[in-house]
C-alpha cells in the first residue's frame, strides 16, 4: 500500500508535506505509548522491567519497505494531481483523511482517462483520414498530393507518439489508478477493524501504527 503514496508524492508537494506531518505524528503517538508502557511495567516489575526491549519496538517502525523508484520525467507536468487537496494532518482520523486522498486520486485520474481516451480517438480518426484521402488522390492519379498528405498523415503519427505518448500516459494513469483502489480497499478494511475497538486511546493508537506503516520506507517522508 505504501507504493501508492510514493508515487503519488512525486506530483504534489502539499501533499508530501501533509503526509510528513502525520507520518511524525504517528511516530511521536507510537513513542509516547512505547514510554507510559515502559513507565508502567517499571513500575509493576521494579529493577526487572526492560525499557529497551520498548525502545527496539519503537525504532522498528523507523524501518524500511522496499518501494519501487520509477522515474516521472514529463509526465509530471502532464498529470492532473498538482491541484489535488491534500490531507488534513492535523485530523484525528487519519486513516479517513488517506481514504479520501485514495478516492479523489481514483476521480481526477479517471476523468484524465476519459479525456485521453477521446483524444486517442480524434488524433486515430484525423490519422485514418489523411490516410484515406492521400490513397484517393493516389487512385486519381494525383501522386504528389497524394505524397505530401500521406507524409503529413506519417509525421501527425510521429509527433503524437514522441511527444504526447498517449500509450505510455494510459499505462501510467491505469497503474496510478489500481494503486488507488487497492489503497482504499485495504484502509477501508482497517477502518471497519477500527469501529470494533471500544477503547478510544486502543483505537487512536492503532490508527497511528496503520499510518506508520503505510508511511513506512519512503524516504521523502523521513
Amino acid at each position: 500500500m505504501s507504493e501508492f503514496l510514493a508515487e503519488i508524492i512525486r506530483y504534489n508537494p502539499r501533499i508530501a508535506r501533509s503526509l510528513k506531518t502525520l507520518r511524525r505524528r504517528a511516530i511521536s503517538a507510537i513513542e509516547q505509548a512505547a514510554i507510559a508502557d515502559t513507565v508502567l511495567d517499571a513500575r509493576a516489575s521494579g529493577p526487572m522491567g526492560n525499557p529497551a526491549f520498548h525502545a527496539s519496538q519503537v525504532s522498528s517502525v523507523r524501518g524500511g519497505l522496499a518501494v519501487s523508484q520509477e522515474l516521472v520525467g514529463s509526465m509530471r507536468a502532464a498529470m492532473p494531481l498538482q491541484k489535488m487537496k491534500e490531507p488534513d494532518a492535523m485530523s484525528h482520523t487519519p486513516l479517513a483523511e488517506l481514504e479520501l486522498l485514495a478516492l479523489r486520486t481514483q476521480q481526477v485520474l479517471r476523468k484524465r482517462q476519459s479525456r485521453e481516451r477521446g483524444l486517442s480517438i480524434a488524433v486515430a480518426v484525423v490519422e485514418g483520414a489523411l490516410l484515406g484521402l492521400g490513397g484517393f488522390m493516389a487512385l486519381y492519379g494525383d501522386y504528389v498530393n497524394a505524397g505530401i498528405v500521406v507524409g503529413l498523415a506519417i509525421v501527425v503519427s510521429v509527433i503524437v507518439r514522441l511527444v504526447w505518448n498517449p500509450f505510455a500516459r494510459g499505462s501510467r494513469i491505469r497503474r496510478l489508478v489500481d494503486l488507488a483502489d487497492s489503497m482504499a480497499t485495504d484502509l477501508r478494511a482497517r477502518i471497519s477493524t477500527l469501529n470494533n475497538i471500544d477503547d478510544h486511546a486502543t483505537k487512536q493508537l492503532t490508527q497511528w501504527k496503520a499510518v506508520a506503516e503505510l508511511t513506512n520506507g519512503i524516504p521523502e517522508l523521513n
